[in-house]
């Protein structure tokens, strides 16, 4: 299975609909949701390490990542998207190298988004505001771009058919997730009371250093 099922099952009939242009808030809420659920379920060692690979796990959240990356990348959620559409392609195509673990997300993470905002927009920023951004040296973000196209063998083109099956069916795992996540307040007499838990993401400081426009994060 690619890193979100996405292609595992078809989406339910009753899955809600949504346009392109959807509440950005709530859309990258989603996204951040889905992302950190399925980082947690990954347990399968790859075979082999890969440039997208870090020495270390990240301190940073991908929720924090995101939101760093939107706020300072300027980058839409069809652009956020449309990235991870590539991420769940070039996982489903290299299952024994890559995966979407706290090892790799973050190097995947933005050199998708940089692909996918150079596909999709007239306007952008070059590698070496997107590196900062990202933290990242701007010639290993290079490399790592080269690298993506190429196990993409530079298919970058999304059909409006398959860009919303793909946010439909993010949208329905966000909401398989929601409901259970979702406490119960009615318990039968006979039935044995359920205790639910609530994991939160650590609330890591980065480490920030410059006082440029863009403040500059970095991890290993």
């Amino acid at each position: 299975l690619s890193f979100l099922g996405i292609y595992s099952s078809m989406v339910a009939s009753n899955c809600p609909r949504s346009s392109r242009h959807a509440n950005t808030t709530l859309t990258q809420n989603t996204l951040c949701v889905v992302l950190e659920q399925n980082i947690s379920k990954v347990s399968k060692k790859t075979k082999e390490i890969t440039k997208f690979h870090s020495s270390t796990a990240s301190p940073i959240s991908i929720t924090t990542y995101v939101s760093r990356i939107a706020k300072y990348g300027r980058c839409l959620v069809d652009h956020f998207t449309l990235a991870l559409l590539y991420i769940d392609r070039i996982i489903k195509n290299n299952p024994d190298q890559l995966q979407f673990d706290e090892f790799t997300a973050h190097r995947l993470l933005i050199t998708a988004i940089v692909i996918a905002t150079k596909y999709d927009s007239d306007v952008y920023y070059n590698n070496a505001a997107y590196a900062k951004i990202g933290g990242l040296p701007v010639r290993e973000l290079n490399s790592l771009e080269v690298s993506f196209l190429s196990t993409l063998q530079y298919n970058l083109y999304v059909s409006p058919a398959e860009f919303e099956e793909f946010q439909q069916s993010i949208l329905h795992q966000y909401s398989r997730i929601t409901e259970a996540s979702r406490p119960s307040f009615y318990h039968h007499p006979y039935q044995q009371t359920t205790t639910y838990s609530y994991k939160f993401a650590p609330s890591v400081r980065p480490f920030i250093k410059g006082n440029n426009n863009i403040q500059q994060v970095c991890f290993t």
